[in-house]
């Protein structure tokens, strides 16, 4: 699922805003059903990462997030 670009407020923007090369991106942590019962009419929003509510899977979501930043790590090292 991709999702619209929001506007996040992180510091990471200062290193954007210096010319650092830079990415941000957000992994899947949710629970399949939980995103599809947010869809629905009148569904629950899925929290983000700054809410109480956060609450993300840990399995696969851990290995995921390992997995596309050591890929994105070495693609640019190649």
């Amino acid at each position: 699922m991709r999702v619209p670009p929001i506007t996040a407020s992180e510091d990471f923007s200062a290193f954007v805003n210096e010319g650092v090369p830079s990415m941000f991106f957000f992994i899947g942590v949710y629970d399949p059903k939980q995103v599809a019962d947010s869809m629905k009419p009148g569904g629950k929003p899925l929290p983000f990462n700054h809410s109480p509510f956060f609450a993300p899977v840990p399995e696969p979501s851990i290995k995921t997030g390992v997995e596309a930043m050591s890929l994105a790590v070495l693609n640019v090292l190649r």
